[in-house]
């Protein structure tokens, strides 16, 4: 064989081989994709991962500024009168039915009644207006008579506020001098239950 042709011969074979093992250089270095595969998945994240917002396992409700109508334990503790009548001490806010909070005896010059926890109807995170009403039962009736808070331009009751969510209330079951009909305190222990007594000009807390 001629020495020239072989000698070229072997140079062309020689820039084959180096043309292949750029080309494969150049799929390892990421820039083409011929022969490679696409790299396995994290196992770690999962499919209820991926469709879920960042955070959203770990929402907390928070309902400090809703407005719920919720039954509220009120705390009725009374203290000595000097009525000889049944006085009963009714309560409740705007579209909710009167609730007895309490009464000073069993029956007119009775026994007189213990303190107790009455349910009643208010808003969670609103000024609840409580409005009053005094049912007396006099000497020969059978059933007691509500009156409201105000007759004329009369009241039935005395409103001290104690502290908030408590408030001192005494009554006058005759409209004579004596405001010491009825004597209760009325107190919840609700940090979300906010109320007055309506027409008492105090504010909530």
């Amino acid at each position: 064989m001629d020495i020239k042709k072989l000698i070229l011969s072997s140079i062309a074979v020689a820039g084959l081989l180096m043309a292949c093992a750029q080309s494969e250089f150049a799929g390892d270095s990421g820039q083409g994709v011929v022969g490679k595969t696409k790299p396995p998945e994290d196992d770690s994240t999962t499919d209820k991962d991926k469709n879920e917002t960042p955070g959203d396992n770990q929402l907390v409700v928070d309902d400090s500024g809703e407005i719920k109508l919720i039954d509220t334990d009120l705390v009725v503790s009374r203290s000595e009168d000097t009525a000889a009548w049944k006085n009963c001490l009714y309560a409740g806010i705007q579209g909710q039915p009167d609730v007895e909070l309490g009464c000073n005896r069993v029956t007119v010059r009775g026994d007189r009644l213990p303190p107790r926890t009455a349910k009643i109807k208010l808003k969670t995170n609103e000024c609840n207006q409580l409005r009053l009403a005094l049912h007396t039962q006099r000497d020969g009736e059978a059933t007691t008579t509500p009156n409201l808070s105000t007759v004329g331009t009369i009241s039935r009751f005395q409103i001290q506020k104690l502290e908030p969510r408590k408030f001192k209330i005494n009554a006058n079951d005759n409209f004579d001098n004596s405001w010491n009909d009825l004597n209760v305190t009325i107190y919840t222990t609700n940090p979300k239950i906010k109320f007055t007594i309506q027409g008492s000009g105090i504010p909530c807390d």
